[in-house]
């Protein structure tokens, strides 16, 4: 079930390589363990810590760089007598991370023994949800149907 990609276009680890890219920015257990958060409502900093068991150095480290990538922002609160604070709110860029953050959760569900075994994501009416290849029009894709390809006019290869 190999993608189509055209011989001559060299997709090595590094700048050019999204997928690389993308690990660099986000590939951290903490940051994917902290967007699994944000999607599930947090929104606070003692939160994250609390709900993801890592130390408030990493939290805070990794939430900074998930904002400088713009998955997160961050918004000013502030409590009655204390001082101003920051909660982090995903961004559209972020909520676009829900499908692969979900596509984790079901893959662990399928291939590693006993993880998430009494959970279950569901739809309307309770329908399980799994996540599919699609068109932008909304027409499925299989792998094998996938190409990998130039954008018309890219030049660098």
């Amino acid at each position: 079930m190999p993608l189509h990609v055209d011989p001559d276009l060299l997709i090595a680890p590094g700048p050019g390589c999204p997928v690389d890219c993308t690990i660099e920015a986000l590939g951290s257990r903490a940051s994917i363990l902290l967007l699994r958060q944000a999607f599930y409502g947090d929104r606070r900093f003692d939160a994250f810590v609390e709900h993801t068991g890592i130390s408030e150095a990493t939290v805070a480290k990794r939430l900074q760089e998930l904002v400088d990538v713009g998955a997160l922002r961050k918004v000013p609160y502030q409590e009655p007598g204390s001082r101003r604070r920051d909660e982090y709110e995903l961004t559209a860029q972020g909520e676009e991370l829900l499908p692969v953050v979900l596509g984790l959760f079901l893959w662990g569900q399928r291939h590693l023994a006993g993880v998430g075994t009494g959970l279950q994501l569901t739809g309307p009416g309770g329908e399980p949800l799994q996540i599919v290849l699609q068109t932008a029009g909304g027409q499925p894709v299989e792998p094998r149907d996938i190409h990998i390809e130039l954008n018309d006019g890219d030049a660098a290869r």
